[in-house]
């Protein structure tokens, strides 16, 4: 399943994307607020991983036009190949084309709103957290997050 701009964008993304070549980088798009009303103004913070596992930031990304920008605290350049991957990705979803053949961006089986790990890993969302979904198991400020 490919991704989708209003999975990037649910708060607590993490995917990958990858080509025919094999290349694949790892990504997280995580929210710069817990607060629904921040989440509007539109700011993400975009981040990658490391051979080691640790979380890298690369910049921040505008939620309504999919730009990402280098951060001043960012690990990475914008002549890297890490960066050029995620403008492009955004780029992509943003438009709304499809992507090349032999090109995926996938989930890697987390929730894309709360991070939890999914039963199906093919799925975007967990059964409390689509978008068409109001949690009422939690308190009224964290549903957005359940």
């Amino acid at each position: 399943m490919q991704i989708t701009k209003q999975f990037v964008i649910a708060g607590n993304a993490k995917f990958t994307v990858s080509n025919v070549d094999g290349i694949r980088f790892a990504y997280q798009v995580k929210s710069t607020s817990r607060d629904a009303d921040a989440n509007r103004q539109g700011m993400f913070l975009v981040y990658t991983f490391a051979d080691n596992g640790r979380r890298l930031y690369v910049g921040r990304m505008n939620s309504h036009t999919g730009l990402v920008t280098i951060g001043r605290r960012s690990k990475v350049d914008e002549s890297s190949l890490l960066f050029q991957v995620i403008r492009w990705t955004c780029n992509v979803l943003w438009l709304g084309n499809a992507f090349p053949p032999g090109y995926q961006a996938e989930p890697v089986g987390r929730c894309g709103r709360c991070g939890r790990k999914l039963a199906n890993p093919r799925l975007l969302f967990g059964p409390e957290c689509r978008p068409d979904h109001i949690c009422r198991s939690r308190p009224r400020r964290a549903r957005m997050y359940c």
